[in-house]
């Protein structure tokens, strides 16, 4: 997606924002009228079977034959009140894309969810930038449908237990779930960490302009993103107990990390309010090479353009 100035970018986003105000209305009423028809799925699933040893998990084909074109699904039994985006950020991770697919999609359907899976690729030979590629994400998904809230996954950490919920967090309490990961012995990350996985409201994250542009390397896009979000007096929640935030997360090669995080970081804490309104989503520039509904996911590969 390309903008000739920075000003029809800002009627985008304003458009944008507009869009989703009378989508959110309309999808209320529409949601309030299709409970009284059907009963409304229970705020704790009775599917739940809690922790998983993953090392010993197999994948559950029969429910992955619930999911429709595109990495949608939908109960059949109860209506959910909450539409879910999970957002994968991706680049030359086959093995481990296929078996985040097929464990994420039984797990949250014991949850009894409404969600679509888009997998944003990075094509080209850039630095990886994941805080682009989740603001491409943001904005795609919303192309396709209205969405209650986001939730930005890595691709290479699973929930290990099902009572970890991925339902949407309350507006204005953006919510941190990959607290406790094996390979950090399950202690649990510094409490202003928001990496990994961690759900955000559709008003949050379009208040703070979504995450930065300018992080091009592993780190600091996450960090960013929590300053931001204090910055606006929204308080970062995490389940408890401990435990059931736990995640595996597959084994590989250390990505290399942005050796002018820091710096950036930094620096966009100088002067946050003036940064966040102009670096994020109303400054993203990218074009899209495919756009397709595979089985699991919605995967978007996309060129991303400094």
């Amino acid at each position: 997606m390309a903008f000739r100035s920075r000003f029809q970018h800002l009627i985008f986003i304003c458009l944008l924002w507009t869009i989703l105000t009378i989508s959110f209305h309309n999808s209320g009423v529409s949601r309030l009228i299709q409970i009284k028809e059907s009963q409304s799925c229970p705020l704790t699933s009775p599917l739940l079977i809690g922790w998983t040893n993953i090392s010993n998990w197999m994948e559950d084909y029969d429910k992955q034959k619930l999911v429709e074109l595109g990495g949608s699904y939908k109960p059949v039994d109860c209506n959910p009140n909450q539409a879910i985006a999970i957002v994968v950020p991706y680049r030359n991770r086959d093995h481990q894309l296929n078996i985040f697919l097929c464990y994420i999609h039984p797990f949250l359907q014991r949850q009894q969810l409404d969600y679509t899976i888009f997998v944003v690729e990075q094509t080209g030979r850039s630095a990886f930038n994941r805080g682009m590629l989740l603001n491409v994400g943001f904005i795609e998904a919303l192309r396709r449908r209205s969405f209650d809230c986001f939730i930005f996954h890595d691709v290479d950490l699973l929930p290990e237990d099902d009572r970890n919920s991925y339902a949407c967090p309350e507006v204005g309490k953006p919510r941190h779930l990959s607290v406790a990961i094996n390979t950090f012995g399950y202690r649990p990350i510094g409490v202003n960490h928001f990496g990994g996985v961690s759900s955000v409201s559709t008003t949050d994250f379009v208040a703070v302009n979504g995450f930065s542009n300018k992080f091009w390397g592993w780190g600091g896009e996450d960090d960013d993103l929590f300053n931001r979000l204090c910055s606006r007096n929204f308080s970062v929640q995490r389940h408890q107990p401990l435990r059931q935030t736990r995640y595996m997360m597959l084994a590989h090669e250390p990505a290399k990390p942005n050796s002018d995080r820091k710096r950036i970081l930094r620096d966009n804490k100088k002067n946050l309010p003036v940064t966040m309104m102009t670096d994020g989503l109303i400054s993203l520039k990218y074009r899209i090479i495919s756009n397709n509904l595979k089985r699991f996911c919605t995967h978007i590969i996309v060129e991303l353009q400094r």
